[in-house]
């Protein structure tokens, strides 16, 4: 596999900027899918983030990892 998607999840707090990885998916669509429940177990709705959040689903280049 070539590429694949990691959640991150981020924090802003004034001028404190937080980012962390909450999952690695084989696909757009399970990041996705896995976003939008995350979003509700932190107190959003379907997809949606408090305020001060958000969560973004980033592609990576998997080119030369070793298995």
């Amino acid at each position: 596999m070539l590429n694949s998607w990691v959640l991150v999840f981020i924090t802003v707090n004034y001028s404190n900027v937080t980012a962390e990885a909450i999952g690695n998916y084989d696909n757009m669509t399970d990041c996705f899918f896995a976003r939008e429940t995350f979003s509700q177990t932190v107190g959003g709705n379907e997809g949606y983030f408090p305020l001060n959040t958000q969560a973004v689903c980033i592609k990576l280049d998997n080119k030369g990892k070793k298995s």
